[in-house]
């Protein structure tokens, strides 16, 4: 459907409806985890923008370009870009990108934590991934704040900062529970089982990982099915 669209919106010239068909993309690529078909869509998507000239359409760009790279692997690229779109939004008072369900900013503030971290930032990397929190939690939006959670918990899991995630688990199951968002439920599930793991929690935390990891493959959610395998092995 996506696809049709785009190839209507191509044939009309519709830019409009471009862009907002190859965001789609490229969140529907990420989730299938075919990263190379979500990168093609932040690049056409970034060509579009550009050409454009429009603030909110190049940070945007910025944003997904630096999701996308952070995802195959390209960390320098990767917050290249996130700190381009960060600026360009400071510069031009652009904050708020509504698209398919997600909020940009928070989408990216998130991914600009876990980049931080692997570029060895770690202390910016936690200041960032509370930052995202925060700014999903005033928006008052179920699904982003949901992906707040699940993608934030990690930094502090990986920091060591056990405390922290946990109450950041908790609280992503009870949220994603009380909306019935099950694919986040499904991820917090996911989350407590490697916590359980780290505490020496070995049959609870297995039992966790499995639960989940038959949940994101139900749902086709394969850009967490790495993830849980390799905390589950």
């Amino acid at each position: 459907a996506l696809e049709r669209g785009l190839a209507l919106a191509d044939s009309l010239g519709d830019t409009e409806y471009q862009l907002e068909f190859l965001a789609g993309l490229n969140l529907f690529r990420t989730r299938l985890a075919d990263l190379g078909a979500a990168l093609a869509a932040a690049e056409r998507y970034t060509a579009i923008a550009g050409e454009l000239r429009g603030d909110r359409e190049i940070v945007t760009a910025e944003w997904m370009l630096g999701a996308t790279h952070h995802l195959i692997g390209n960390q320098a690229l990767a917050q290249q870009s996130y700190e381009n779109g960060f600026r360009r939004a400071a510069t031009a008072g652009v904050s708020k990108v509504h698209s398919f369900g997600y909020d940009h900013q928070v989408r990216a503030l998130i991914g600009y934590a876990r980049t931080l971290w692997l570029r060895g930032l770690a202390d910016q990397a936690s200041e960032i991934a509370r930052q995202g929190i925060e700014v999903a939690e005033r928006l008052g939006h179920p699904v982003s704040l949901c992906i707040c959670l699940m993608y934030a918990t990690p930094v502090f899991i990986w920091r060591g900062d056990y405390q922290t995630a946990e109450q950041l688990i908790e609280r992503l199951i009870a949220q994603a529970s009380r909306y019935s968002l099950t694919m986040y439920q499904a991820g917090g599930l996911g989350l407590r089982g490697e916590a359980m793991l780290a505490r020496g929690e070995a049959r609870a935390g297995v039992e966790s990982l499995r639960v989940a990891l038959s949940t994101v493959q139900t749902e086709q959610r394969y850009i967490l099915s790495s993830t849980l395998s390799r905390a589950l092995a």
